[in-house]
């Protein structure tokens, strides 16, 4: 769970340096080079923040402030992410009550 399930990262004898190259080339052929964001160092910072929330319901505006940007930045940077198919959103399911037809 630690390396995620890149096979090529799962089966490295050095895990953690593969994953900061991946990343760094990740940071500047696809967002750098495409000229995805303004502020690399910012998306960056963004990056390494956003990898914490897996599997949680995203706190927006507390991202925001961690990563010393705009919330509709950080809502910008997270269409960036679903665009290059590193993230997939799932909406919340909940239960709806039994409601009565009109």
């Amino acid at each position: 769970m630690r390396y995620g399930t890149l096979p090529f990262v799962y089966l490295s004898e050095e895990p953690r340096r593969l994953l900061a190259n991946y990343v760094g080339t990740y940071l500047q052929e696809e967002i750098a080079a495409e000229g995805l964001a303004r502020s690399l160092p910012a998306f960056a910072r963004f990056h390494d923040l956003a990898a914490h929330c897996n599997a949680t319901i995203v706190n927006f505006k507390g991202l925001a402030s961690d990563s010393q940007v705009w919330r509709t930045t950080v809502h910008n940077y997270f269409d960036i992410l679903k665009a290059t198919l590193l993230v997939t959103e799932l909406q919340a399911w909940r239960r709806y009550s039994e409601r009565k037809p009109v």
